[in-house]
C-alpha cells in the first residue's frame, strides 16, 4: 500500500508533502553529518553539471546557426540533473 492509499491523498499533494517531509530529514542529516561535506558534495556535483555543458558547447555535431541543438541538449543537462528550467516548457 503506498502513500496515497493510505492517506487518500491526491497523488501531487501526496507527493508535495513526501518531498517536504523529505528535505526536512536530509537538511537535518546534512547538519548532523557536517555541512562542510555537504558542501563539497554540491560543489562536486555543480562541476559536474558545468563540464557536460561544456561538453555540449565544444559538440561540433550540435552546429545549426540558431544553437537551438545546443541549447536544447543543455536543457537536458539540467533536466537529467534534477535541475529545472523553463525554456523547455516555452519550446512545447
Amino acid at each position: 500500500m503506498d502513500m496515497e492509499e493510505i492517506f487518500n491523498l491526491d497523488p501531487s499533494l501526496a507527493d508535495e508533502l513526501w518531498a517536504r517531509v523529505m528535505a526536512q530529514e536530509l537538511l537535518k542529516l546534512a547538519k548532523s553529518t557536517g555541512e562542510k561535506a555537504v558542501a563539497r558534495r554540491m560543489d562536486s556535483e555543480a562541476v559536474r553539471v558545468l563540464e557536460e555543458i561544456k561538453a555540449v558547447l565544444n559538440d561540433p555535431e550540435l552546429n545549426d546557426p540558431d544553437c537551438f541543438y545546443k541549447i536544447d541538449a543543455i536543457v537536458d543537462v539540467f533536466f537529467n540533473s534534477g535541475l529545472s528550467t523553463r525554456r523547455h516548457e516555452e519550446c512545447e
